[in-house]
């Protein structure tokens, strides 16, 4: 009778370990908890969140060209102030190109209607003829024009590139109209697989 009962007993504490394990396998995993890698569900299990870049963001390193939106091309226009490696592709050329020639537009307009009677220039226009808002309306936009002058030339140093040209073709800049029109031709042309030439060779890889 004392073995049947201790039978008993041992089938029970056995029964008892088996439901823990099966409990342990198959229930949520804590603190301290284990289980072999099979049995773990995957579809549970945290992720670091990790936040999302805009669609048409671009590394600003990035030496190859690529197709921008106008937030995009500006976003790129300012980040490589100073780079005059790599390439630039016709939207991002034309779309900063496009939006100097609207502001100073704007900006002849502006002066025209508010600063003096006519579009003014600022190296012709009288200072005497500019009311107040005109002379703080041509103080900005000399400012936005000295920030942007350098990095578009890095701009169009960069869109030569980008058609196998020599970034010293830029110098045009300086004849003025025969110059930026000999300029716009360069910058219509699609880009060339050859340009990749003037991009900044790798960085080696570090030897331990």
């Amino acid at each position: 009778m004392g073995d049947q009962i201790d039978h008993s007993k041992n089938e029970s504490e056995l029964l008892r370990r088996r439901a823990r394990l099966s409990q342990r396998r198959s229930g949520p995993l804590l603190y301290g908890d284990w289980r072999p890698v099979d049995a773990i569900d995957r579809s549970k299990m945290q992720t670091r969140h990790i936040a999302e870049r805009p669609a048409d963001y671009h590394d600003p390193d990035e030496e190859a060209p690529v197709k921008a939106s106008l937030l995009c091309a500006i976003r790129l226009f300012y980040d490589r102030y100073y780079q005059f490696s790599g390439r630039s592709s016709r939207s991002e050329y034309w779309w900063i190109f496009s939006l100097l020639v609207t502001i100073t537009t704007g900006y002849s307009a502006l002066t025209a209607l508010f600063g003096g009677g006519r579009p003014a220039l600022i190296t012709t226009q009288d200072a005497a003829q500019l009311n107040a808002f005109g002379s703080s309306l041509s103080f900005v936009f000399l400012v936005v024009l000295l920030i942007s002058a350098i990095p578009f030339v890095a701009l169009t140093v960069r869109r030569l590139h980008d058609g196998n040209s020599s970034g010293w073709w830029a110098l045009l800049l300086l004849f003025t109209t025969p110059g930026w029109v000999a300029l716009a031709v360069f910058a219509l042309r699609p880009s060339r697989p050859d340009g990749a030439r003037f991009d900044k060779p790798p960085a080696p890889e570090p030897t331990f």
